[in-house]
């Protein structure tokens, strides 16, 4: 591996790093743990982290605003500050908009950083001066519905500061081998670009704009003979499971989906029955729209039909990756 700052390996071991939600994810390739949190080696910022900075950012900004107005909602301010964020930015905090609304009372935090001990009780100060915590974590926003109790969910058991131990161990004693464990850390890895052992094969390795394409239209292909594949595996043998180094387990079976259907002509009477009784559902009245016209309305014979109801289509325009060929009218086709 090579690495542009090393550190110690015993004073590593002295100073073991607590296990937070950062490093358990870094865990799930042993290289890339070692590398970061053993080798200390110089981690540039990634793209989807710096974009979740700033997201989080304008939402504590946005509720310690709430808290020092003493209001649930302020939609005027939170616009503001989302004019402000990037373009990828304000994608995620439009959906977050309109559905959220706090009680200025029960917050006590934004961003709080918290540190345990091995049985999970406070550690104040903790550093170098003082107590070395075993967890930590930074809370995105701490409610009180309690002043004597309160609950965290989704820690990570002592079982996984004990692998975090080991990894440590690992790495001093050269007992064996890391492994190696491609997924979405590769964003961030600082052996992405130079030192990771399976660059060659890793999708997440450096690529030009056009190979990155070229790639993506290798992987359409080979993701339809490997879906094929696994289905013959599948109907021979049943259900495919897999985990990983952090004991998360993945599967391919066949699911029954259930898709539900309202017929128009069933439903509109029972639709106005309800809305004429429960005034108060006007929200959701506003919000229904009709699918399966848009097809339906391509046909020539429903011309007219399709320039009547032209006048009240509530078009809006979304965006979405597009990977196929190019037409010869400049269209783009989806690939297959």
């Amino acid at each position: 591996m090579k690495t542009s700052v090393r550190c110690s390996t015993s004073d590593n071991l002295k100073r073991l790093p607590p296990l937070s939600q950062s490093r358990h994810g870094d865990m799930a390739c042993e290289t890339l743990y070692v590398c970061k949190h053993v080798q200390c080696a110089r981690v540039g910022e990634s793209g989807p982290a710096a974009r979740g900075t700033e997201i989080h950012q304008v939402l504590a900004t946005y509720i310690n605003h709430l808290v020092t107005t003493t209001r649930a909602m302020d939609l005027e301010a939170f616009d503001a500050l989302m004019r402000n964020a990037s373009t990828e930015a304000r994608e995620v905090l439009e959906k977050f908009r309109d559905n959220h609304a706090f009680d200025p009372e029960k917050i006590l935090a934004t961003e709080l950083h918290i540190a345990l001990d091995e049985n999970f009780l406070p550690v104040e100060h903790p550093g170098d001066d003082g107590q070395i915590a075993d967890y930590e974590g930074t809370l995105d926003l701490v409610m009180l519905h309690s002043l004597t109790e309160a609950e965290i969910d989704d820690w990570k058991t002592q079982g996984e500061r004990t692998r975090q131990r080991k990894l440590h161990e690992l790495s001093s004693s050269g007992g064996r081998d890391l492994k190696v464990s491609p997924g979405r850390h590769c964003t961030w890895c600082p052996l992405l670009l130079n030192g990771c052992p399976v660059a060659e094969t890793n999708p997440y390795g450096q690529m030009t704009a056009e190979e990155r394409l070229r790639f993506a239209l290798w992987l359409q292909e080979a993701e339809k003979q490997n879906t094929r594949v696994l289905k013959e595996l599948m109907v021979e043998h049943g259900p495919i499971r897999y985990r990983d180094e952090n004991e998360s387990e993945y599967f391919a079976c066949f699911v029954p989906i259930e898709k539900k259907f309202y017929p128009y002509q069933d439903c509109i009477s029972i639709l106005d029955e309800w809305f004429r009784t429960h005034p108060d559902e006007r929200g959701v009245r506003d919000n229904l729209t009709i699918s399966g016209l848009s097809s339906a309305l391509k046909a020539e014979k429903r011309a007219d039909l399709s320039q009547k109801l032209s006048t009240i289509v509530d078009m809006r325009v979304e965006t979405e990756l597009r990977i196929g060929r190019e037409g010869r009218n400049g269209s783009k086709e989806r690939g297959s």
